[in-house]
């Protein structure tokens, strides 16, 4: 009998469910499972929703593909975790139905589940902001950044409180992604420390913004907050809830294994590598970039996305940062301005288009490349942390190819990247070991070398995959009763592809950086001053 734990990951675009071995960490059984529906933006700009089924389906598709794929009677699972993206907020009943699973809410677009990525309540992250520096009265805009994101709780709950009261008022709660797939699996309502900590604007001295405060950003809007929302903090060490019988009789698993508590998809990753490694920076590359590291002593650093002590491991201060755009725009890209001419090559050749693209670039010569791209397709997380900046490609003559703008962009995510990592390093963060993972890590060298290069930093690609469900699997070990050491120890076992930057070429990577940075500071710096 082999003891697993289950491992769910719920990212953007799809979610991936692992079953993983306690004993080693081996990936016994895997399932992807994309959404139906993808991401909904109702053709409303700067939005981004999904569909509430999509995510019931996943979990239960996923877990009875993986469950036919091993033997069952073999196989003992003692517990479940999950990650999701964050915070991706979900309006629900009190019985834990999401608002738009209702028929007549279906044609409600505030009814449904407002991604990580929606920008909708840019104005009402500006409010908050513009309270807090007349009377202070939000502490975590202080221990984060300075800035108020349009991507957390706070805004996206004043959102719908200010422009769909009558939704806002149907809905008895509402839960962090992650935190609505642990209630449907245990009937328990939870606060997690992720979804509170860095995307609900807690903090352990403070606890939960202001009720007052609140109700001055609209009136009785800080009582429906503490009504809807709030609640008991719950940390890592204990589960969150238990698998009740319904579920456990749908899936043919036990009743009352433990459910841990959920956390972001983007620190996910540091649960399996800063615990090996607490000096490394955990990368995710995928439809954003998500940046997991942890420090010994708290360090107030602007710029970031939150900081939280025991945030992802126990122990430390864990920090969240990262950028918001990275496959998403190299997606836009290859289906928008990709002639057809190359996709038709690429099917002749048996290649996906974006190993086709990086075969041509890598015959024009990627360093030599003189366009610039900044990568704020989807704004600036980190450390303009102005989500209302846009991108831009610069440069662009009758001599540009597809393939040029290609390389430029990965150029621009890795120039994104390197400005976050040397900002850290001058205020006393730095890494021994930046490690990478995610789709685009398992799936494009290519990218991979030509981020090596321009941050001039060696980068670790784990033989892993799935690293984010595996991460969700420890948490789940750890919440069965186990301690952190026995699941590292047992769990964590890996071995590394080493990327080494181009040193033949140094020079030229050096001055695409320094271009890129020269247009980041004119460009972002200047709108944030105006």
């Amino acid at each position: 009998m082999v003891n697993t734990y289950l491992g769910i990951d719920f990212g953007t675009l799809s979610a991936r469910i692992a079953l993983v071995s306690e004993e080693n960490g081996e990936v016994i059984g895997e399932s992807v499972q994309k959404y139906k529906h993808g991401v909904l933006t109702w053709d409303l700009p700067d939005w981004a929703l999904a569909d509430p089924s999509d995510y019931r389906e996943a979990l239960f598709n996923g877990i009875e593909e993986v469950l036919l794929k091993t033997r069952l009677k073999e196989v003992c699972i003692r517990g479940i975790g999950i990650d999701a993206t964050t915070y991706s907020m979900v309006p629900c009943k009190s019985d834990g139905t999401a608002l738009a699973e209702i028929e007549e809410y279906r044609n409600i677009p505030h009814a449904y589940i407002k991604l990580w990525k929606h920008h909708g309540a840019q104005n009402e992250a500006k409010k908050i902001e513009a309270l807090h520096f007349e009377e202070g009265c939000f502490p975590a805009i202080d221990r984060y950044g300075h800035i108020c994101n349009c991507e957390w709780a706070l805004p996206k709950l004043l959102e719908v409180f200010d422009n769909a009261k009558y939704v806002f008022d149907e809905a008895d709660y509402f839960c962090d992604l992650g935190e609505w797939i642990a209630w449907i699996l245990t009937g328990s309502r939870v606060n997690s420390l992720y979804s509170s900590g860095y995307k609900g604007m807690w903090t352990p001295e403070y606890g939960f913004p202001d009720r007052e405060a609140l109700n001055r950003l609209s009136d009785g809007f800080g009582d429906s907050f503490y009504e809807k929302f709030a609640g008991n903090v719950k940390d890592y060490s204990k589960p969150c809830g238990y698998l009740k019988k319904t579920i456990a009789d749908r899936l043919n698993i036990p009743a009352g294994i433990p459910v841990a508590t959920p956390m972001g998809d983007g620190s996910a990753p540091g649960v399996y590598f800063c615990s090996k490694y607490p000096d490394a920076l955990a990368i995710t590359l995928g439809t954003s970039v998500a940046m997991a590291f942890t420090n010994h002593q708290f360090k107030p650093i602007t710029g970031i996305n939150g900081v939280l002590k025991d945030g992802i491991i126990p122990g430390y201060y864990c920090y969240d940062a990262g950028q918001p755009c990275a496959g998403d725009m190299l997606a836009w890209f290859v289906k928008n301005h990709v002639p057809s001419s190359y996709y038709s090559d690429a099917d002749e050749k048996k290649i996906d288009i974006y190993t086709y693209l990086g075969d041509l670039a890598n015959t024009r010569g990627t360093s030599s490349n003189k366009i610039t791209v900044l990568d704020w397709f989807n704004g600036n997380r980190s450390i303009l942390n102005d989500s209302s900046l846009r991108g831009s490609i610069i440069g662009l003559s009758l001599d540009t190819r597809p393939e040029d703008i290609y390389v430029a962009m990965i150029h621009g995510i890795a120039c994104g990247m390197r400005v976050i990592v040397d900002f850290l390093d001058e205020n006393g963060i730095c890494f021994n070991k930046i490690i990478v993972c995610g789709g685009i890590a398992e799936k494009n060298l290519f990218f991979c070398q030509q981020y090596a290069n321009i941050l001039n930093r060696e980068i670790l690609i784990s033989n892993k995959k799935n690293i984010t469900a595996l991460s969700s699997a420890m948490l789940a070990a750890v919440a069965n009763g186990e301690t952190w050491e026995k699941v590292i120890d047992h769990m964590c076992n890996d071995s590394f592809i080493t990327i080494k930057p181009d040193q033949r070429d140094r020079h030229d990577y050096e001055n695409i950086y320094l271009r890129y940075k020269k247009y980041h500071d004119l460009l972002g710096k200047k709108t944030l001053e105006e």
